[in-house]
């Protein structure tokens, strides 16, 4: 087999120098024996090629094997990028089904290096000792695999760091310790975590709160004598003489930092009912201190823009969010836990464009989603732990608005995709009837950020579901108030107030016109449901003339003078439409209900900003200023409407006493009334003709 490999190679490499030259030379095996001698020609190695050899083939070595006999000990397989390697799944080749190498030369070989002094070794020193072996090895290339295409570059074999890892794993049984990690008492899970912990390379943290605090560096510098970075040193680390200090930090691989996460992690979980004596002290400085580090440290990118790998955030992550969604099981734990996603992820838009979280948004709405699913955990959330929870919920609805935009053919989102999973996420915590009132009005921000999101990606379908969102959070508060003023006026003053306001940016900014008409419809109903008659009628108006009144007022100066999206001549009346509902549909359903003495504190101001934009309205253009982006016979059917609906809320304050018939009284209210219409355009005879309709009704 031998001989036809050698024939092989020579004939692909076109030299059969070397191959005759060998078939002519009688080789000896050192006892003064002779192999039986090769052909001495070509043909003889061409008939030895196909009908073999009569002599018997005397039994050759694994090509893998392991001269140290090292491979006893072992440690784990997993690939590190950082490597720079390509392993083979083959490599250890002879191993045991255990993965062991069965080499029965180890004994033999280390009493050739080391003599009589064997015994006296420690079990570190002879496996440093393997270490050496192996390496001197692999620079000589001894027992290396011949394939017949070896090139310089390829003759590496797998890497001593591997081969290292494969070995530990395999010796430290690390899946068994995790498992039998429940049955160690608390302080050795302490320890074992903060060793683990202590691999792990950090530099500035930051404490929850506060200023962040910067850490001596001399602690994690190396040593320089008689530390990990020395060439050459008389004293090893399976010497008495070795003593390891905790400012020193061993330099691990990306991959090895990955894999200490995901070992803390385990522990963690699987010692979940103990989480509370765990966390503060350890889990909370680890995953805290070091995640809020990032916040001040801007993304190292590569040359395309695109943010490196790193395994070990990675892992921290997911480990905090598995963490996060064990909590929700351990009621007393879920509002510490969880409330500290408000203090690590970054709010700001700068902040959070350089960020390194940003390469981690499906990670982290995936773990918002599985946080959400444990209903019954959710409920026991204090403040804190809201906060926290709606800051992830924010941060992936923030994210998503920075991802490319879908194609305009109704691609819709990946199911991944944190938009999507961001408003499942809220759609859940808002329709579960246990949690749906619980649920704090900031959620409004994230649901304001999820419209605008489905506006920049393309997707009008995303900003709709949000609306209808907000609608629903509006029903379940009001529904959850009692007879009690207290609480009627907390909501009113925050809550319904950001509802409103969010309802009201929705029918102003958003591109897609069924956007826009989905908010102002909402908008106006808002006003006209039964159930916000709790709302007293001071935030109401104040609401009115705040908000939406001139929110109404822009929308319809902005299509006459196309500064906006200028959609079909349908589908702008449709909007100017509602535009005007909202201006008069909520004063006249209010004023109806208004008593006398709220009508001059409340009604007069929402009157006075209903005259304000109507002027506006009604004057775009007369003055030569402006120029009208819409048809004259579509500009003329909106001033008839507009002038038809002002005729009527006149005569319905006039018949209410609100305003006097007299244009000449001193009423201040019914003066201003007046002379606003008279700018409007209005003549003086056709509101003489208003006045006295009013007053024979």
């Amino acid at each position: 087999a031998d001989r036809r490999k050698e024939w092989i190679l020579a004939v692909s490499e076109g030299d059969m120098t070397d191959v005759v030259a060998d078939a002519s030379a009688a080789i000896g095996d050192g006892k003064g024996k002779k192999t039986p001698s090769k052909p001495t020609s070509m043909f003889a190695s061409f008939g030895l090629a196909i009908f073999g050899s009569d002599e018997p083939e005397e039994a050759t070595p694994s090509p893998n094997a392991n001269r140290s006999g090292k491979g006893e000990s072992v440690i784990w397989d997993d690939l590190a990028p950082s490597d720079d390697e390509g392993e083979d799944e083959g490599d250890d080749a002879g191993a045991t089904n255990d993965g062991v190498v069965d080499s029965p030369t180890r004994r033999d070989t280390l009493e050739a290096e080391f003599g009589d002094d064997i015994a006296h070794l420690s079990p570190g020193a002879i496996f440093e000792a393997q270490l050496i072996r192996e390496s001197i090895d692999i620079d000589q290339h001894v027992d290396a695999p011949v394939t017949g295409l070896e090139t310089a570059e390829e003759t590496k074999q797998r890497s001593p760091r591997s081969r290292l890892r494969t070995r530990f794993r395999q010796a430290c049984h690390l899946d068994g310790f995790i498992a039998d990690s429940r049955f160690l008492d608390d302080d050795s899970i302490k320890h074992s975590l903060l060793a683990l912990m202590d691999l792990i390379p950090s530099g500035t943290q930051q404490p929850v709160a506060g200023k962040p605090t910067e850490i001596d560096p001399s602690k994690f510098s190396i040593p320089a004598k008689n530390g990990f970075g020395r060439s050459v040193s008389d004293v090893s680390i399976a010497t008495p003489s070795f003593v390891a200090s905790s400012s020193w930090h061993v330099p691990v691989s990306p991959a090895s930092e990955a894999f200490a996460e995901v070992v803390i992690s385990e522990i963690a979980v699987k010692n979940r009912d103990r989480l509370k004596k765990f966390w503060p002290d350890v889990l909370q400085e680890h995953y805290v201190g070091r995640l809020t580090r990032l916040l001040n440290e801007p993304a190292p990118e590569t040359s395309k823009g695109v943010i490196e790998p790193d395994p070990g955030l990675e892992k921290r992550i997911t480990g905090l969010l598995r963490l996060s969604i064990c909590s929700t099981l351990r009621g007393d734990m879920a509002s510490e836990v969880i409330g500290c996603w408000k203090h690590i992820l970054p709010m700001e838009g700068e902040n959070q464009a350089q960020n390194a979280f940003k390469a981690f948004h499906r990670h982290l709405s995936e773990g918002f989603w599985r946080i959400v699913s444990n209903v019954d955990g959710i409920v026991t959330l204090n403040e804190y732990g809201w906060e926290g929870l709606l800051a992830l919920a924010q941060w992936c609805a923030a994210r998503s608005s920075t991802l490319p935009p879908v194609r305009a053919d109704a691609t819709p989102l990946a199911e991944d995709d944190p938009a999507i999973q961001t408003y499942r996420s809220l759609h859940m915590m808002l329709n579960a009837s246990d949690i749906g009132k619980q649920v704090p009005c900031d959620v409004v921000d994230c649901l304001r950020t999820l419209i605008a999101a489905g506006d920049t990606r393309n997707y009008p379908q995303l900003s709709i579901a949000s609306l209808d969102l907000i609608q629903l959070l509006n029903k379940g508060k009001l529904s959850a108030i009692t007879d009690t003023a207290e609480q009627t006026e907390l909501f009113s003053a925050s809550g319904w107030r950001r509802i409103v306001d969010a309802m009201a940016e929705a029918g102003e900014h958003p591109r897609f016109s069924n956007v826009r008409q989905h908010a102002l419809s909402m908008l106006t109903d808002l006003f006209l449901d039964k159930q916000n008659a709790l709302v007293p009628i001071d935030h109401v108006c104040k609401a009115l003339s705040e908000a939406c009144v001139p929110l109404a007022g822009r929308c319809i100066v902005n299509m006459q003078t196309g500064r906006g999206a200028i959609p079909s001549n349908d589908e702008m009346m449709i909007e100017f439409d509602l535009c005007i509902g909202l201006i008069f549909k909520p004063l006249r359903h209010h004023l109806d209900n208004a008593v006398p003495s709220h009508v001059e504190s409340h009604v007069y101001p929402l009157w006075t900003s209903v005259l304000t934009v109507l002027e506006e309205v009604l004057t775009v253009g007369s003055k030569g200023d402006e120029t009208i982006a819409v048809p004259d016979s579509l500009r003329s059917t909106m001033h008839d409407l507009a002038t038809e609906h002002l005729q009527q809320a006149t005569a319905l304050l006039i018949s209410s006493g609100v305003l006097a018939t007299d244009r000449d009284t001193d009423h201040e209210a019914s003066s201003n009334t007046w002379k606003s219409v008279l700018r409007m355009g209005i003549s003086q005879k056709a509101l003489d003709s208003w006045i006295k309709k009013a007053s024979a009704t």
